[in-house]
């Protein structure tokens, strides 16, 4: 199976190519991993060119912009091609055949808090004896 789940931001606007009918949108993500290494946390980005075709990338062109936050689920595909200058060109990219948009809840400005932790988990009292279950 040929199959990309990648979770990560764009790092460009998409491109639109128009050519009558088709649409293709070309985009780039960074995925951020990591690692230890000697006790220390090391920071690792990998870059992913992503393609959309159709009215996915349609959607594309309308809801995504740098930075924004995705999950794409694709196939990996690789290209190769002469250049104009006669040189052997190869290409990798992923066919888009989901794009997510990972939203955040947003907080009120008065708020400290994390955004992900519920008002229910908050409120429960700390105290053994006054667990409600």
């Amino acid at each position: 199976m040929n199959i990309q789940l990648l979770s990560g931001n764009l790092t460009t606007d998409p491109d639109i190519y128009r050519n009558g009918e088709t649409v293709k949108a070309s985009f780039d993500i960074a995925v951020n991993e990591g690692y230890y290494k000697d006790n220390k946390w090391v920071d690792q980005a990998s870059y992913h060119t992503i393609v959309a075709w159709g009215y996915l990338a349609e959607k594309a062109e309308k809801n995504l912009q740098k930075g924004t936050s995705v999950n794409i689920i694709g196939k990996t595909t690789h290209r190769a091609w002469i250049d104009q200058s006669g040189n052997k060109r190869n290409k990798t990219e992923v066919v888009a055949s989901t794009i997510e948009v990972n939203s955040r809840r947003k907080v009120s400005e008065e708020k400290t808090q994390d955004p992900y932790i519920s008002q229910e988990i908050e409120s429960l009292p700390n105290e053994p004896d006054d667990l409600p279950f």
